[in-house]
């Protein structure tokens, strides 16, 4: 599964050559920033929406799982939840956050599904009735809309997940529950990076993928596509996108994003000098392929790839009404 992970999370990176722009049951799992705006800080307060505070350099380096080979043709396999739904227009928000220990949200929902992913650390997540979960590297939940909880990090080191929002017009990303008192509450996580995509028209049924990549220095994806939108944000480093048709090449630096539409075949890659980490968000509509490696691509003649860190994923479908 982690050779899948690591296709698909290498076709999420591999979509990130287009242009800049501009949620639980354990697993075994608003404007958006532009890619060259400072991300500001605050502490997210209790009673508004979460707002990106300081940016936190990582506290410890990522385990890469295996390396996924250039050539090969990433496929989804991974375990599926029952579907979520989300409303036409919508906007695909992610956005790294990082716990301090200690560190709470207030009880809140949220106006769309979210898909949770710990990154770093350990992060639990309490409902409504008490009950409380604890979710490690790799691990993923599931957030429907509406569904009060909180999250918070109760253990000694710093925690960082990555949340993938699809948030349809007009809703509140974050809303906090009613009768909170400010004064009562632990300090919140801070928003590391967030970057957007809006989605105009209706995918029918698909998969919201999370891809978490790191690129060693000289590592590149083969010339590739996707068969649905890509979000990509550099979470580490520094990567190259080069677009095959044109052979244009930009460098997107930790913070910056980029969205890759259909079929638009290029390449991605580490020129640097240090390791390289991706967040990749990919809507991928049922029966299309993450990846497809454009034709004649011979394996003999490619660098090293990306290696895939988490790949998760949630069901779908689109409301029309």
């Amino acid at each position: 599964m982690r050779h899948i992970l690591a296709s698909l999370v290498c076709c999420a990176l591999l979509t990130a050559g287009c242009q800049v722009a501009p949620a639980p049951a354990p697993a075994t799992s608003a404007p958006a920033a532009t890619p060259t705006e400072e991300v500001v800080t605050a502490e997210v307060a209790p009673s508004e929406e979460m707002t990106p505070t300081e940016e936190i350099t990582p506290t410890e380096e990522m385990t890469p799982t295996e390396e996924i080979t250039p050539t090969e043709e990433i496929t989804t396999t991974v375990e599926m939840t029952a579907a979520r739904s989300v409303s036409v227009p919508f906007e695909a928000v992610q956005i790294i956050l990082d716990f301090a220990p200690g560190a709470w949200t207030p009880p809140h929902s949220h106006g769309g599904p979210v898909l949770v992913t710990v990154l770093e650390g350990e992060i639990t997540v309490r409902s409504m009735t008490g009950e409380e979960t604890s979710y490690t590297p790799g691990d993923f939940w599931i957030e429907a809309p509406g569904e009060f909880h909180e999250v918070g990090n109760a253990g000694q080191e710093t925690a960082r997940v990555a949340a993938a929002f699809l948030l349809p017009e007009g809703a509140s990303l974050t809303t906090v529950q009613e009768g909170i008192s400010t004064d009562d509450l632990p300090p919140g996580p801070t928003a590391v990076y967030r970057t957007s995509l809006p989605v105009s028209e209706g995918l029918g049924n698909f998969e919201a993928i999370q891809l978490i990549l790191d690129f060693a220095p000289g590592a590149w994806t083969p010339p590739h596509s996707h068969g649905g939108l890509v979000l990509v944000t550099v979470l580490e480093g520094e990567m190259t996108v080069r677009q095959e048709a044109t052979g244009e090449e930009t460098v997107y630096r930790a913070g910056e994003f980029w969205m890759e539409g259909l079929e638009e075949v290029h390449t991605v890659g580490n020129a640097g000098q240090e390791n390289a980490r991706l967040a990749v968000f990919a809507l991928l509509p049922e029966g299309a392929n993450l990846t497809t490696v454009q034709e004649g691509v011979a394996a003999g003649d490619l660098p090293p790839g990306p290696t895939s860190v988490y790949r998760t994923s949630m069901l779908v479908t689109t409301d029309t009404e």
